[in-house]
């Protein structure tokens, strides 16, 4: 497997790079190319809901925690966490991406009634180097319970880097829970059925934006920019781990206390990797 493995990083380097403006990506992939709506057609389906239900469970949240979404995107934790009426009281969920767009939809979402009205959300842009640049990650040492990074650190340049910071940002024995795509993951699978879900309901009711839109449309438009993830990939743009590769990375960082498991569709089709800050 070693040898293989050498091979394919060969074989990624051999071939040449393709030029992506990944900013503008990554606004459209989230926002959609027309600005109605990306990311949620994944994140409003039940492979994407297991996914964010197995994080927020290995996050272990107390009443009156302080989380950290690095990467949040269209603010799939909050939303998730602010429409359960289970969740703990007072918690506060800061969500830090470099799309500032994004933000904006983030914070619209969780403008919008819920059950748990405790939790309390701020958003803030920062370079979280995924084109170029120095890490910045605007906020305080050991200022967090909790750091969650969902689906993020495959697409940025050093990814040590980012578990470097979000150890820096852990109070100590801080939860740090971090998911990335299998590598050769079949994201049309995925698509496939989250589209399916979505036709056999009322998609508009967790996804008021699509109304007078046409699903098939925008579901289209947002499978060609998932597809861009896999070219990326297979590039050697994006790196998708295996559990135990993901798991050596936070070893180096410093966590400990490291398990792993696999889910997002049947058969799961990502890995969700849980660590703490020593004491």
């Amino acid at each position: 497997m070693d040898e293989i493995a050498r091979r394919r990083a060969w074989e990624r380097n051999r071939r040449p790079k393709l030029e992506t403006d990944l900013r503008k990506f990554w606004k459209d992939y989230l926002l959609g190319r027309d600005g109605s709506i990306g990311f949620e057609l994944m994140t409003a389906c039940d492979p994407y809901g297991a996914l964010m239900t197995n994080q927020i469970e290995r996050l272990q949240l107390s009443a009156g925690d302080r989380v950290l979404d690095l990467g949040c995107g269209t603010g799939a934790l909050a939303n998730t966490v602010l429409h359960s009426s289970d969740a703990p009281d007072h918690v506060s969920i800061v969500g830090v991406d470099h799309v500032a767009e994004a933000l904006v939809r983030a914070r619209l979402r969780a403008g919008w009634p819920s059950p748990q009205r405790k939790t309390s959300t701020a958003w803030a842009a920062a370079d979280l180097d995924i084109v170029e640049g120095r890490l910045n990650v605007p906020l305080a040492s050991a200022s967090f319970d909790s750091v969650l990074a969902s689906l993020f650190l495959s697409y940025i340049e050093r990814p040590l880097a980012v578990l470097s910071e979000a150890y820096r940002l852990l109070r100590p024995g801080g939860r740090f829970v971090v998911s990335s795509l299998l590598k050769d993951a079949d994201f049309s699978r995925l698509y496939s059925e989250s589209l399916a879900e979505l036709r056999a309901t009322d998609a508009t009711v967790q996804l008021p934006e699509l109304r007078g839109l046409s699903l098939d449309s925008v579901a289209r438009n947002f499978l060609n920019d998932a597809a861009k993830i896999l070219d990326l990939e297979a590039t050697g743009a994006f790196i998708f781990w295996e559990p135990q590769e993901l798991s050596d990375l936070l070893l180096q960082a410093g966590f400990t206390d490291i398990s792993h498991s696999i889910t997002f569709g049947y058969p799961g089709q990502a890995v969700v990797v849980s660590a703490s800050k020593p004491s």
